[in-house]
């Protein structure tokens, strides 16, 4: 995630950097937060329509 980025942006960049999906409608789903000794993980799930970068 970039400096002052939003999580939704985020989640299109990525997708289209790593899936080459354009994705839109992007939705928060569920936030879990989980600990184990001395770390702490947050992850954030998102809905999201989505349709293949054109070639």
């Amino acid at each position: 995630m970039k400096d002052g980025e939003k999580l939704e942006d985020t989640v299109v960049r990525e997708i289209k950097k790593e899936a080459e999906l354009v994705v839109y409608n992007v939705r928060p789903g569920k936030t879990v937060q989980h600990s184990y000794m001395n770390y702490r993980v947050t992850l954030h799930g998102f809905f999201y329509d989505q349709k293949k970068m054109k070639q």
